[in-house]
């Protein structure tokens, strides 16, 4: 069996290396994605791959914002465990996940696209469900910026709702003041971020993004107590979106992401059932005037980092 382990070189800094021996001893092939040491010309600590795909046998796949690690999963249960949203799917939909895995291995290892094309199976895999599914990929290699254009549609075209579930909100200017105009309009705009995240800059930083949409009638919610990693978009429960993008500036604009959306009815009735559950353990942001200098100082000080965070 072929086993391809494909790391992002920062997120796996210290796990790339011996800890993967192994993987390596026992015949798979591990390979780090824009190798930050030592240093060279196609690395950079800037461009991260946050995409998270598995896929089996070219017939099955795994996309979401699960990584591998304890946090996120493992045999037995831990109170300190990560919610996540993702799903497993089957069908065409694979083919795509291979190609976006395909060309990032090729990248990073040097092999040559052709040769791991000719390793796949002939065809395309058969539809084995009513779901009808649209994978997204994002980052330096695809023209523009379709998953945050896709989200900015989502978003500006909702008649009813919009929820979003996100571990980090920073947002740029149009993001965030289409969720206020619709909020205005009387759309039902809820955002879900942790009460506290495992990045306290971020929570800093997203403050006064927070304070302007529950100014604007957005219903700001805090998951807690524990951390949601989740990365979820459901608008007018008719249309669906989960992947490895986080609401802020790196994701939609610098890392490279991938996302699967989708209109059929029986999965976005199972996302909108799995948001409500999450709304049951959250608490309304509370809603306070603005902070006193030194908190603000810090606000301010966060926003200017953002887009580096």
């Amino acid at each position: 069996m072929k086993v391809r382990l494909l790391l992002d070189s920062l997120g796996c800094f210290f796990t790339n290396g011996s800890f993967c021996d192994p993987i390596r001893r026992a015949g798979g092939e591990v390979v780090s994605f824009m190798p930050m040491l030592p240093l060279q010309t196609r690395g950079s600590a800037n461009l991260r791959n946050h995409r998270k795909i598995a896929v089996f046998d070219h017939r099955a796949a795994a996309i979401g914002g699960r990584n591998l690690a304890v946090e996120y999963m493992g045999p037995t249960p831990l109170k300190r465990r990560f919610r996540d949203f993702g799903a497993v799917i089957e069908g065409p939909a694979v083919s795509l996940l291979d190609e976006i895995f395909l060309a990032d291995w090729a990248y990073a290892s040097g092999q040559p696209i052709a040769r791991l094309h000719d390793a796949l199976p002939v065809g395309v895999p058969a539809a084995v469900g009513p779901s009808e599914l649209q994978i997204v990929a994002s980052g330096p290699d695809v023209a523009g910026d379709p998953l945050y254009e896709g989200i900015l549609s989502l978003v500006q075209q909702a008649e009813r709702s919009v929820w979003i579930v996100t571990p980090y909100y920073i947002p740029d200017e149009v993001l965030q003041r289409s969720l206020m105009v619709q909020a205005r309009a009387g759309i039902d705009i809820r955002l879900v971020v942790p009460a506290r995240s495992n990045h306290p800059i971020t929570d800093l930083a997203r403050r006064h993004y927070l304070r302007e949409l529950q100014q604007a009638g957005v219903r700001v919610l805090f998951y807690g107590p524990g951390m949601n990693h989740a990365k979820a978009i459901l608008v007018d429960e008719s249309a669906g979106l989960w992947g490895s993008a986080n609401m802020d500036l790196r994701s939609l604009f610098v890392n490279f992401e991938v996302a699967a959306v989708t209109y059929s009815p029986g999965d976005t009735a199972r996302l909108a059932t799995w948001m409500r559950d999450v709304f049951a353990h959250c608490k309304p942001m509370p809603s306070t005037a603005r902070p006193r200098f030194f908190p603000t100082l810090g606000e301010e000080l966060s926003r200017l980092l953002a887009p580096l965070l």
